[in-house]
């Protein structure tokens, strides 16, 4: 993307790294573009496996990335026995030749199953390219324009190809997705600067290969309109506007919005276009073509893990049009189903132009009844136009208008906290081009032909990950042990490890040891494990008190056991009753993932909910009932027939 004036070198904004004093960069990786590693100035090559797994961590720059993470990225579906023993060579490799972190450790540091790479901010483009945007706009926003356009210039100097072209398919799209919109944005602030400045042509140079690159922004064709115009070649600006009135009709079936329409009529009235003064020159933000009914929540700025599970979402969302698809996340409470659906939502905007709606069926909100599939179609057909009396009384008839509302239309539909598939089966659209995501923590098995994601608790490296960003400060790294215990303690479920890093972050006189030392206290954990809006007791009793009785005694009884993970011999014992009625009541509570099983006849239960468990069992079983419980388990496990009937955590 040429543009005529002095081209700014990165020596002139990299942040100090290294020599603190000089401001040169000591090492820099280079990940927008093949993989480069210059060590003073030197070129480093990493190819093959090794550079694969450098790519991977500097992805994941001074995050933990865990040794699954890196055997699924360098060998997918052909894992060779020797993988683990092979990712150990690679590791060693890597530190031989990359030099020290800034402050002399280790650049590449190990973790009990995952490691990471330690990079300051002015050693990876990746994270400079960023910076210079920010940096920029914060410029641009205080009206020094051509400062801000240096700044912009250097970020568009980092760029050299598509970021981490060494990682397979899906491993790194949501980063490189997310890279690209930024080198757009910078694009786009830079073009503004210019036209503010007066610098027509050189707007003119940087906009016309970006049009060709992106032919369906809006904003691109506005700001080139205008530098033609400035420029005096007012047939160009007129001949761009007709270019791209027929790009957007022919491709997505719109007219031109009224930015574009505007700039067309003061280029025929020969007005020239308004351009802002150096002290109100707008930031010009990351453009999709607005939806008029986008009602989804704002996405999580801390988005952390859910590698594969986010790829197969946006996969799905991404697949060629024709076919509705459905996909349910499920999980047990608070293992941040609805936080991956909007997350992998917001990454799909640009796919579903015609809506993108959240719809909360509040199947365990605690506060209200599950919403009627009646009445969240009234809702849903209120979003998109329909009112008062053409809202139909009956349900069947409310699910056709529904379905005839969405027909050829391309929306994105989240249906949040399902309480059955009864609830969901009429709110889904009739034919091709919508995206279903429902959240439930339920199995809704009569939901047919559809994806299910069940979410599992957080590895170890990114729950500690969670917990570093929920602190935002340097007292996780520095007491990684005592972090290692918190995450433990939070049983890696990623509302107790938020609920947890909060309190933290509230308390800055707090240290992370002091902190596990409150979680030890067995019993008392859960009331620590609560602030404002976000209770585990409350999120845990809400699943509980919508069992039926059998399976309500089933769980509470479960929390006596002394151990997590029981095989349905040890639960028929407990209650006290036969085998042949034990199993069928803890399939329910599997699921309705109050519990979890490994292998075939055998259930575990979350070291949280057993800690609940325990507390109602205290508050509704009489103590004769609870020490008959234990009696009966204790003589189950004593018999010489029986070799093991339960497994500790």
């Amino acid at each position: 993307m040429p543009v005529s004036h002095r081209k700014s070198s990165m020596r002139d904004f990299a942040p100090r790294a290294g020599d603190r004093t000089t401001g040169e960069v000591r090492v820099l990786f280079r990940v927008l573009g093949p993989l480069e590693v210059r060590a003073d100035g030197s070129p480093a090559e990493f190819a093959g496996k090794p550079g694969a797994l450098l790519a991977l961590l500097l992805l994941h720059a001074n995050a933990w990335v865990s040794v699954d993470q890196i055997i699924d990225a360098l060998w997918r579906d052909a894992v060779p026995a020797s993988a683990n023993g092979n990712v150990k060579t690679y590791v060693w490799q890597l530190r031989r030749a990359l030099p020290p972190a800034v402050d002399g450790g280790p650049r590449v540091e190990g973790h009990p199953g995952g490691y990471r790479i330690r990079v300051d901010l002015g050693e990876l483009d990746s994270m400079l390219l960023e910076d210079l945007a920010r940096q920029g706009r914060v410029t641009m926003g205080e009206g020094h324009c051509d400062r801000a356009a240096e700044l912009f210039e250097a970020a568009l100097a980092l760029w050299r190809g598509r970021p981490y072209t060494e990682l397979p398919d899906g491993t790194a799209g949501i980063a490189t997705a997310r890279l690209e919109e930024v080198r757009w944005e910078v694009c786009e602030r830079l073009a503004d600067v210019l036209l503010a400045r007066g610098r027509y042509l050189e707007a003119v140079t940087l906009l016309q290969p970006l049009t060709a690159d992106d032919q369906l922004r809006e904003g691109l064709w506005v700001r080139l309109i205008g530098a033609l115009s400035g420029a005096g070649r007012r047939a160009e600006a007129l001949a761009a506007y007709q270019r791209a009135r027929r790009l957007l009709h022919d491709e997505l079936g719109v007219d031109p919005g009224p930015e574009l329409r505007e700039a067309q009529r003061q280029v025929l009235a020969g007005e020239r276009l308004p351009v802002a003064t150096l002290a109100t020159v707008a930031p010009a933000p990351v453009e999709r073509r607005p939806s008029r009914h986008s009602y989804l929540p704002r996405d999580i700025p801390d988005f952390i893990g859910r590698t594969r599970e986010l790829a197969a979402l946006v996969a799905a969302g991404r697949q060629p049009d024709g076919a509705l698809r459905v996909a349910v996340v499920d999980g047990m409470p608070g293992v941040g189903k609805t936080t991956l659906a909007l997350h992998a939502a917001h990454r799909l905007l640009d796919r579903y132009p015609d809506g993108q709606v959240l719809c909360d069926l509040h199947g365990h909100s605690g506060q209200s009844e599950p919403v009627e599939p009646a009445a969240a179609l009234a809702v849903l057909l209120r979003a998109f136009g329909v009112t008062g009396a053409a809202v139909p009384a009956d349900l069947d008839e409310r699910a056709a208008l529904w379905r005839a509302t969405l027909a050829e239309r391309r929306v994105l539909l989240v249906l949040d906290d399902a309480a059955s598939a009864a609830q969901v089966r009429p709110l889904l659209p009739g034919d091709g081009g919508c995206l279903v995501l429902v959240t439930s923590r339920s199995r809704l098995a009569g939901l047919d032909g559809v994806d299910t994601l069940t979410l599992d608790v957080f590895p170890e490296p990114d729950a500690l990950g969670l917990f570093a960003a929920g602190v935002g400060d340097r007292r996780v790294a520095d007491e990684p042990a005592a972090s290692a215990e918190v995450v433990r303690l939070c049983g890696h479920l990623p509302v107790a490890i938020r609920i947890a890093a909060g309190r933290l972050r509230q308390r800055r006189a707090w240290t992370v040891g002091l902190l596990a030392d409150r979680l030890r206290e067995e019993y008392g954990r859960l009331a620590e494990l609560q602030a404002e809006d976000r209770n585990l007791s409350a999120m845990f009793a809400i699943s509980y008190r919508q069992l039926d009785g059998a399976a309500q005694r089933m769980f509470r009884l479960l929390g006596l056991a002394p151990c997590q993970e029981i095989d349905v011999a040890a639960a028929a014992a407990l209650a006290g009753v036969p085998v042949d009625e034990a199993e069928p009541t803890m399939e329910r509570l599997l699921d309705q993932h109050l519990l979890m099983q490994r292998r075939q006849g055998w259930y575990r239960i979350h070291d949280l909910l057993h800690e609940h468990a325990r507390q109602v069992a205290f508050e509704e079983e009489t103590p004769a009932q609870r020490q008959a419980a234990a009696a009966r388990f204790t003589r189950l496990a004593r018999r010489p027939t029986v070799s093991t009937v339960a497994r500790t955590a």
